[in-house]
């Protein structure tokens, strides 16, 4: 691995922990690539290291997973102000 795609793998793994859901459609990082420095096809980039990503191809949009945030299917670490939020609306009914 180059010491290009290292850092091109870096910057999208930080990118995709920063997220809520962990998880982005490719479009929307191959519109980053020249602002990250990125000059790999972000497609590419992730077919080729597929124990940190997992490409999920739905009709044709092509969706990245962060692979350490999800068990399962799941999302390990779920919103906590969703939750807290929606606690706080049903305390607030009583």
């Amino acid at each position: 691995m180059t010491r290009m795609e290292k850092r091109a793998v870096g910057i999208v793994h930080e990118v995709l922990s920063l997220t809520v859901e962990k998880m982005v459609e490719v479009e929307k990082i191959s519109h980053f690539r020249n602002w990250f420095g990125i000059d790999l096809n972000a497609k590419d980039l992730f077919l080729d290291h597929p124990g940190m990503f997992y490409l999920s191809t739905k009709g044709k949009r092509h969706t990245v997973f962060l692979r350490e945030a999800y068990e399962r299917g799941c999302l390990i670490e779920s919103n906590l102000d969703e939750e807290s939020s929606s606690e706080l609306s049903w305390v607030g009914k009583r």
